[in-house]
């Protein structure tokens, strides 16, 4: 496991840049800033890599409160994107039912959701902005189970440690090291780091992306 430091750390010592910092990630100023900042280009790079690394995923529970069927679930959660295939639940008075999903371009087309009809919520969807939208609209405060990704990890201060799982994190100084290798034209580094990151992200795409389909998401209902 490393922290942000180390890694910035790492990459000055292999790239074979003078000194011994950064001694912090903060207020860096020439070559040192570059680290710092290749450091979080590569570690974002890698997160928008695919929608859906294991890391990345998360499930959220909010409520719906009564007379409102919209709410800004990217804006209020943190997450890039909803998972629009899982499954979604509600919950009343002790009882769990399954809402249907229906893809926003189905739900705006379908006539019968133009109506204003409040009850017991029965379809969810997600429109362009990112909003979970229910319709009816509820006639009382419902809670609703639903998955996502989270926005990109950015890390502040020295101390922080990458949400890439602990084995991968040399994917952000291999990648950061060819941000270098680009700058200055370190030929011999570049093919090290390039060959050594393409093997090492193989191996999280093999653990971190779901196993049915490595590239696009699959989801199961939840127990």
């Amino acid at each position: 496991m490393s922290t942000y430091l180390e890694i910035c750390q790492s990459v000055r010592a292999q790239a074979g840049i003078a000194g011994s910092g950064p001694s912090n990630v903060q207020n860096q100023v020439g070559i040192y800033a570059n680290v710092v900042r290749w450091v979080d280009e590569a570690y974002n790079e890698i997160q928008t890599l695919h929608p859906n690394w294991n890391f990345l995923y998360s499930q959220r529970t909010l409520t719906f409160p009564s007379g409102f069927n919209s709410y800004p679930v990217l804006l209020s959660e943190g997450l890039r994107e909803i998972a629009n295939d899982s499954y979604v639940w509600q919950f009343q008075l002790g009882r769990k039912t399954r809402l249907e999903y229906l893809p926003w371009h189905i739900y705006k087309n379908a006539d019968r959701f133009l109506e204003d009809e409040t009850g017991s919520p029965e379809v969810i969807t997600a429109d362009p902005s990112g909003n979970l939208v229910i319709w009816p609209t509820p006639d009382e405060d419902y809670q609703i189970t639903f998955e996502g990704f989270i926005v990109p990890d950015v890390m502040d201060i020295s101390s922080d440690i990458p949400i890439i799982p602990a084995q991968y994190h040399d994917l952000i100084k291999l990648k950061a090291l060819m941000k270098y290798s680009e700058n200055f034209t370190a030929d011999t580094v570049y093919r090290s780091a390039d060959t050594n990151f393409r093997l090492m992200l193989r191996k999280m795409q093999f653990s971190e992306l779901p196993r049915d389909n490595l590239v696009q998401p699959r989801f199961v209902p939840f127990a």
